[in-house]
């Protein structure tokens, strides 16, 4: 999604995306264990910063919609 092709843009920012990545390790670990692993302390640096992260996300994620519906 950082990445660009011939044929399109990047989707997000390197940023966005290094910020995504904790997110997806995050599902990946939960995803693969069991919820009684769960810490709060790691869950609350995913959650504090949620809203800042999806405000930063929409707009890129916009942008590129916004491309596809260019001829």
């Amino acid at each position: 999604m950082a990445q660009v092709s011939e044929n399109r843009s990047k989707v997000i920012t390197d940023e966005q995306a290094k910020i995504l990545a904790t997110y997806l390790g995050f599902r990946h670990f939960y995803r693969h264990s069991y919820s009684h692993f769960l810490d709060w302390d790691d869950l609350e640096k995913l959650v504090t910063p949620l809203y800042i992260t999806w405000h930063d996300l929409r707009p890129q994620l916009q942008r590129f919609v916004d491309t596809l519906a260019e001829p």
